[in-house]
């Protein structure tokens, strides 16, 4: 059944950043951030005979592209990145070093708000929120209610708002677009554990 989510959780006691595999039918997934050594997603794909079609990145920080690399050689798949992410992929918080390989290979795509794209039996919709970096977005699963967050919500909490590329004038407009999903939409956020939008309007002292 496609829409069903795998988490891996890097084992790095100060960041431990969440990697997902989305199921997308017929033995494919896509990846959310993935955070851990390429070499690590090669192998954990391998073990269970799955092919992965596109890479979704929330932002370009280093603890979330660890990865990147490694699947695009292996693969060659799209993955797509905020459109205002790439001016700071040479920063050494984001992509750094790899961000000029990375972009060598020509699929590295940037994406806009409300953009829409289909993956298997996926379709997402990409949503602009910027704040915790400039180019940072969510992508949202309209049928499998899922939004994938990155480090704009967490459970009881939100993105930093003080690192470069940061936008905090942007964090509530981004925040109230994200809040206008269904209630009962499942939160996969780049740390911590998932939540629903309907927990974080009750709950997150933040919102």
């Amino acid at each position: 059944m496609s829409g069903k989510v795998e988490t891996f959780t890097y084992p790095e006691r100060l960041l431990r950043s969440n990697m997902y595999f989305i199921d997308a039918g017929q033995q494919q997934v896509v990846i959310v951030d993935p955070s851990v050594a390429g070499s690590q997603i090669i192998d954990f794909l391998n073990k269970r005979n799955l092919k992965p079609l596109a890479i979704l990145l929330t932002h370009g920080h280093f603890d979330h592209v660890r990865g990147v690399l490694a699947l695009i050689n292996e693969y060659h798949i799209p993955c797509l990145i905020g459109e205002n992410e790439l001016d700071y992929l040479d920063n050494r918080w984001f992509m750094g070093e790899i961000s000029e390989e990375v972009q060598a290979t020509n699929l590295l795509q940037p994406v806009y708000d409300q953009a829409k794209f289909t993956f298997g039996a996926l379709t997402l919709t990409v949503l602009a929120t910027p704040f915790h970096s400039f180019g940072s977005v969510c992508y949202y699963f309209e049928q499998e209610k899922m939004l994938f967050s990155g480090d704009t919500l967490f459970k009881g909490s939100v993105g930093r708002t003080d690192l470069y590329g940061s936008a905090p004038r942007l964090m509530q407009k981004s925040l109230t677009q994200i809040l206008q999903l269904p209630q009962d939409t499942r939160v996969y956020p780049g740390h911590g554990e998932k939540t629903t939008i309907n927990q974080e309007v009750k709950y997150n002292r933040f919102l």
